[in-house]
């Protein structure tokens, strides 16, 4: 005979017992089984919904890396900004941050340096940076096709690397002032590659 504990009183008694003879409890030893599978339905319908909200967040324009903004501010602002994408884009095309901050300094803005796929289309490209502009506004974006052309561009004369690699800039500012006020395009300036057909060309949103 294995002795088990009153679920009411503690007391160590028969597992066989109908009543606790030291409290009177009715099956004092028997396991709320009822309400424990309730309890485990309730745990696993909240396991999944919470794995199925990870993967839908991270299946669009997850990136591989980033180099984070300038301050722990801008950071914090920057990660609200994007944990859930406004549109669903039609393709999802690997990219890498490699600066972001906020123009101006304003809140309501985003700044960002990306490399994108060299398989990347130029539907990838546009609508690569109209999720990541979002609703911010003033938006500046550089796309290049490698952190080599992005790291030739911050030298005082970049050669052919950067020129090459430099896929072009998307400009939004329709709230602040200043030279590019009104602006909510993409501009295009690979000198040779996929892109150059259309460099000097811009594409309006």
């Amino acid at each position: 005979m294995a002795l088990k504990p009153c679920k009411e009183c503690r007391k160590e008694i028969s597992s066989e017992a109908k009543v606790c003879p030291k409290c009177g409890k009715k099956d004092p030893t028997a396991v709320p089984t009822r309400r424990l599978k309730i309890g485990l339905i309730v745990l696993m319908a909240l396991v999944a919904f919470v794995t199925l909200e990870a993967i839908i967040s991270n299946t669009y324009f997850k990136p591989s890396s980033t180099r984070g903004p300038d301050s722990k501010l801008e950071t914090d602002l920057l990660v609200a900004a994007h944990q859930r994408p406004p549109d669903r884009p039609r393709r999802v095309v690997p990219y890498d941050i490699v600066r972001q901050w906020l123009p101006n300094h304003e809140r309501t803005g985003y700044g960002a340096d990306l490399v994108i796929s060299p398989d990347a289309t130029e539907s990838d490209v546009t609508d690569l940076v109209a999720f990541l502009a979002g609703s911010h506004d003033p938006v500046s974006i550089g796309v290049y096709l490698s952190q080599d052309a992005y790291d030739d561009g911050q030298r005082s004369n970049p050669s052919a690397v950067f020129g090459n690699g430099y896929v072009g800039a998307y400009v939004k500012n329709l709230s602040s002032g200043g030279a590019f006020r009104g602006f909510n395009e993409f501009r295009w300036a690979q000198e040779q590659g996929r892109f150059s057909h259309l460099t000097g060309q811009v594409t309006k949103f």
